[in-house]
């Protein structure tokens, strides 16, 4: 399959000079120039997506548009007045920081009538205003991976509409609404490729927006629905569409990987197989020495915590080394945390607590052995191996077997 497949046609019933466009990029890979698309500032071609900020530029902001305007104000059939026009699109994008616990960004998909809004600040707010509003017409739909109370942000994951203005008329968490109706929370800082669907109706003055999890089915009911006549003052006869994304000194990775649009139907479907995935490093391979030796001290404390535990603290421990033997150790992690760590290293953690716990002290990895552990290192056997044994608390030699959960709630 073609990775991109542009077509621009000639809509003689409409005016000799307006032109529909109609385009779509499973992907970007060999794209080298401006003949497809327009990057701005430090935007660029990485083989198959698009990145939009540069990692070592504290003051980084990066656009990409479709190189041709759109005709977002159309005469009506009589001439006698105007219309603004409709469009579907349809996105693929990958945020993803290289701190989990960083301040978040986001990734804007951008109605403008110039490339280079007026005022813009090459740090904050998506690359496309100020702290105040911008002189000219812009419609942007941001998907938000921070949260700044000052613009009502609900949360650091949300999407929502700009109508000329980083404070958002309309505002919702992002996640999807499934065919029961539940809605499913979809995390878009954690580097998972994400499928967007926007549909801008021109003549009923209304914003759908509906996001989900490549692999998922476009859900019926949107996950953002706005409609306000006001849109119409955001628009102007002829503009840009795109993306802006824009970072400080934290690094966030934003990428689009493909992008279906078209103002004269419904965008053509994107073809999701064999999609690049981004994941983020490791700690066990990146951790700092002052991180690892806190995290040493950590499981230093967390032995002498348990030899000198209260009953409560005993029966603590327990709980957690059950947990383990269900392989629901993960659940021990303070809820008010969820979505700031990886699961697995998190089991990985509270595994290695379980470990330094041992009732039998001489069965307790040393300090060098959780070093370590945490960087990845080779041990005596491998790390998992160790950790799940070590975590059992079984003290026979043989360990585990069919009887593991009454080893595990044996006294300590």
């Amino acid at each position: 399959m073609l990775s991109f497949v542009p077509i621009i046609i000639l809509q003689l019933f409409l005016s000799p000079t307006t032109f529909a466009v109609d385009f779509l990029y499973n992907s970007f890979n060999g794209m080298v120039n401006a003949t497809n698309v327009t990057l701005i500032n430090d935007a660029r071609f990485d083989s198959s997506v698009i990145r939009f900020t540069n990692d070592s530029n504290p003051y980084s902001l990066g656009r990409a548009f479709y190189p041709t305007k759109l005709t977002m104000i159309r005469p009506t059939s009589s001439n006698s007045s105007t219309v603004i026009s409709s469009f579907s699109t349809s996105f693929v994008f990958s945020i993803l920081p290289e701190i989990s616990s960083s301040p978040g960004f986001g990734l804007a998909f951008v109605l403008s009538n110039t490339t280079s809004p007026p005022g813009a600040l090459a740090s904050q707010y998506f690359g496309l205003f100020a702290n105040t509003s911008v002189p000219a017409p812009l419609l942007a739909i941001e998907f938000d991976t921070g949260r700044n109370p000052e613009f009502n942000d609900p949360d650091d994951n949300h999407i929502g509409v700009d109508l000329n203005n980083i404070v958002s008329k309309k505002v919702e968490t992002a996640g999807y609404y499934n065919s029961t109706g539940g809605f499913v929370p979809v995390r878009m800082r954690n580097g998972q490729n994400v499928r967007a669907w926007i549909d801008f109706n021109g003549t009923g003055f209304e914003i759908n927006v509906t996001v989900a999890p490549i692999g998922v089915p476009r859900p019926s009911r949107p996950t953002l629905s706005f409609k306000d006549p006001d849109i119409a003052n955001y628009v102007s006869a002829e503009m840009y569409v795109g993306f802006s994304a824009s970072k400080t000194e934290w690094v966030e990775a934003q990428r689009v990987l493909a992008w279906s649009f078209s103002d004269v139907g419904v965008a053509r479907e994107i073809n999701t197989t064999n999609f690049p995935v981004f994941e983020a490093v490791s700690s066990s391979n990146s951790l700092s020495a002052g991180e690892i030796a806190g995290i040493a001290i950590g499981c230093v404390a967390f032995v002498m915590i348990y030899m000198a535990a209260t009953e409560e603290e005993v029966v603590l421990m327990e709980w957690v080394r059950e947990l383990y033997g269900q392989g629901k150790v993960s659940e021990a992690a303070d809820p008010t945390m969820r979505g700031q760590y990886e699961a697995e290293e998190m089991e990985m953690f509270l595994k290695l607590g379980l470990a330094c716990c041992h009732p039998e002290p001489q069965r307790r990895p040393t300090m060098k052995e959780v070093v370590a552990l945490l960087l990845g290192e080779q041990v005596s056997a491998a790390p998992a191996d160790l950790l799940s044994e070590l975590a059992r608390g079984d003290t026979s030699t043989g360990g585990g077997g069919s009887d593991e959960a009454a080893m595990l709630r044996s006294p300590v």
